[in-house]
C-alpha cells in the first residue's frame, strides 16, 4: 500500500470513529459494553474530539514528501496506538470491558501502528541511504 493511501485510510477511519464517539456517545458506550451516563458521554466525546483531530492530521500529511514533520506524525501515530492498546487491554484485564467489545478498535489500532512503523522505517532507510551518498 502506498504511504498516501495508508494516511488516507488512517485519517478516514479515525474521522469515522471519532465522529461516532463525538456525536453519539451513548451508542459508543453501548458498543463498548459500558453503561451510558452523563460522565461516559463526556469521556466519549473527549475521546472523539481527539480521534477526529488525529484523523485530520493524518489526512493533512497524506501528500507530504519525506520530512522531519512527517516523521513526527508517524511517531505520534505509533505512540498513540501503543498507549491506546495498553489502555484497552488494561480495561479488559480489569473486567471493565469485554475483549469482544474492544476487538474492532484493536484491529484499527494495529493497522495504524503497523503501518506507521513500516513507513517510519522506510523514512529512516531512505534518509540513511541519502546520508551515505
Amino acid at each position: 500500500m502506498h504511504r498516501r493511501l495508508f494516511f488516507l485510510w488512517s485519517g478516514l477511519i479515525a474521522l469515522a470513529m471519532g465522529i461516532v464517539l463525538l456525536v453519539s456517545p451513548t451508542l459508543a458506550a453501548q458498543l463498548f459494553g459500558v453503561t451510558p451516563s452523563t460522565a461516559t458521554d463526556l469521556l466519549f466525546r473527549a475521546m472523539g474530539a481527539t480521534i477526529v483531530s488525529t484523523g485530520v492530521l493524518n489526512l493533512l500529511v497524506r501528500l507530504h514528501a519525506d520530512s522531519a514533520s512527517l516523521r513526527a506524525v508517524l511517531i505520534f501515530n505509533i505512540v498513540s496506538q501503543v498507549l491506546n492498546i495498553a489502555v484497552d487491554l488494561f480495561g479488559v484485564a480489569a473486567g471493565t470491558v469485554a475483549m469482544s467489545s474492544m476487538a474492532p478498535a484493536q484491529v484499527v489500532h494495529l493497522f495504524i501502528l503497523v503501518g506507521s512503523w513500516h513507513y517510519l522505517r522506510d523514512l529512516s532507510r531512505e534518509s540513511a541511504d541519502y546520508e551515505e551518498s
